[in-house]
């Protein structure tokens, strides 16, 4: 195998491991809360404190990564993510859940910032686009082994189980990745080639409200499509077969971009506003319109991230960890209160509201997505018409 794929294979199988406890929680939910005799409603909020960890250790595990080099730090992430997930197996209280998925979200803050900096640094600019899109597909891939996870393993041995075999595909995956030499941090860097602060906050808020609808629905859709009366198997399929196509999203926009270089943020809006529109079929309870809906939304309301990397990276060449940490907040508070709001309208008022919170964040994510470009194109205008120095 080549030093690059085999790169690139195990950042994408310990991003994964890091997004596993999450999403298969979400996936297992029926199960779960069977078993642990708690309301599916309340998902939400052990889903919200996972993204919550992120929020806040973000930045650190980013500088960690940094500090200790991308091969430990991507290993210590997958050792750290496969403890995780076999707590999860063991836990015996929605508390004890909760625990573990606090753990977990602190694990994949760390996974993210390493997967990117052993991937970026070792590939070529010309294949970085498909590159962190193939890195990116390890979110909607562990929403695609959680969704096989339901008929599979749940439904078979039970669903501890399916946490225990993640734990051990991720802790063989850590032991495998290979000592390779890479910068620990980039020299010399300064203000110089960084996007100015008001398009950042923009950025930040586009994938912020991006993570909020995808999060609602990879969180959500299997007890949803159970709600509505489409079976727990049938359920997982689903929301395996919407991954998969979210995974084939990312790979061929991460594609097109190495042969475009330009205009990534537009299509990161046009993905939104496709995204909004099909996130309507969820708001009904027409079986045909949610099984349409969730692959589309899966596919254009989540398979842009890797994209809008490229162009974070783009427009801060001298700082891209750093550029790449700022926005991942936003993912993770996005990503933390969406199926937290989610959980709260659909125990309070329906779930028919809380379906309607996913279009209205891919909307407001397609705004910010524009008025991030427009302060992009006029800090470049400007930095074009300084003399040289």
């Amino acid at each position: 195998m080549k030093p690059a794929v085999r790169r690139l294979a195990v950042a994408l199988v310990i991003t994964s491991a890091g997004a596993l406890p999450v999403f298969l929680t979400s996936a297992l939910v029926l199960q779960i809360a069977a078993d642990l005799g708690f309301e599916i409603e309340r998902l939400g909020i052990a889903v919200g404190l996972y993204f919550v960890a992120g929020v806040f250790s973000s930045l650190l595990m980013g500088r960690l990564s940094e500090r200790i080099g991308a091969a430990a730090a991507l290993r210590l992430g997958g050792v750290l993510s496969a403890l995780c997930l076999v707590l999860v197996s063991v836990v015996d209280s929605f508390g004890a859940l909760c625990a573990c998925l606090f753990l977990g979200g602190i694990c994949n803050a760390l996974c993210q910032p390493a997967a990117n900096l052993y991937v970026t640094r070792g590939i070529s600019a010309g294949r970085r686009g498909l590159a962190l899109a193939l890195k990116q597909s390890a979110i909607p891939a562990a929403t695609m082994l959680g969704g096989l996870a339901v008929p599979l393993i749940a439904l078979t041995v039970g669903w501890r189980w399916a946490f225990v075999g993640a734990a051990a595909a991720a802790l063989v995956t850590a032991m495998l990745i290979p000592p390779v030499v890479v910068p620990a941090r980039a020299a010399n860097v300064d203000d110089e080639g960084r996007a100015p602060l008001l398009a950042m906050l923009l950025l930040a808020a586009t994938v912020g409200l991006g993570a909020a609808g995808a999060n609602c629905l990879a969180s959500f859709a299997v007890a949803g499509a159970v709600r509505i009366g489409i079976g727990d198997g049938a359920a997982g399929w689903l929301v395996a077969a919407g991954s998969a196509l979210a995974v084939l999203t990312r790979i061929a926009l991460g594609h097109r971009a190495d042969r475009k270089g330009a205009g990534h943020l537009l299509m990161v809006r046009l993905m939104l506003v496709c995204g909004t529109f099909g996130a309507l079929g969820l708001a009904t309870n027409s079986i045909p319109l949610f099984v349409s809906a969730v692959p589309m939304v899966f596919s254009f309301g989540w398979g842009w991230p890797g994209l809008f990397n490229l162009a974070v990276i783009k427009h801060n060449p001298t700082a891209p960890g750093a550029a790449t940490g700022f926005t991942q907040t936003g993912t993770y508070l996005g990503a933390a209160l969406g199926p937290m709001l989610f959980g709260l309208v659909a125990d309070r008022v329906g779930w028919d509201l809380a379906w309607t919170l996913v279009p209205a964040f891919f909307g407001l994510g397609a705004i910010a997505a524009t008025l991030a470009r427009h302060q992009l194109l006029r800090w470049l205008a400007a930095a074009t018409m300084l003399p040289p120095k």
